[in-house]
């Protein structure tokens, strides 16, 4: 598979000897490093805009703003392995709701010391989705 990159593009997997397992992990790999970079870059921006998460005006937002930052806090620590790192007060379910669409619920009761999955945060599918949704509610 190759990856088009605006360079010289990227081989996955990267030599025709590797098989569908290596395939699998180069893309895990890629899914891991975008929810890293997109984590900590979202909540920056709704720190700038709405505050620190238990400050936001609007409790609406109390349980996206918790997962977002509780994934920021995971990759901030070894973004190459990431793991949760919840503190005690944040070890709770948390629903996280896309204005007033509930999307999924963050349970942070049993994550902490664990490695960062995708399903943590409800799939990629729907971090896409918090990412859509936050960019439509920070002004330009």
């Amino acid at each position: 598979m190759t990856i088009v990159t605006g360079g010289n593009d990227l081989l996955l997997p990267r030599n025709y000897l590797a098989g569908r397992q290596d395939l699998l992990d180069g893309t895990q790999n890629l899914v891991i490093m975008a929810l890293g970079a997109s984590a900590l870059t979202l909540d920056e921006t709704l720190d700038e805009v709405f505050g620190k998460p238990d400050s936001d005006p609007d409790p609406s937002r109390h349980g996206l703003r918790i997962m977002v930052n509780q994934l920021r806090n995971a990759f901030a620590h070894n973004p190459w392995r990431p793991r949760w790192v919840i503190r005690p007060k944040y070890r709770s379910a948390y629903l996280v709701e896309l204005g007033t669409t509930i999307l999924t619920t963050f349970n942070a009761t049993s994550l902490n010391g664990e490695g960062v999955k995708p399903e943590d945060v409800g799939g990629l599918e729907s971090w896409i989705k918090v990412l859509q949704y936050c960019e439509g509610i920070v002004p330009a």
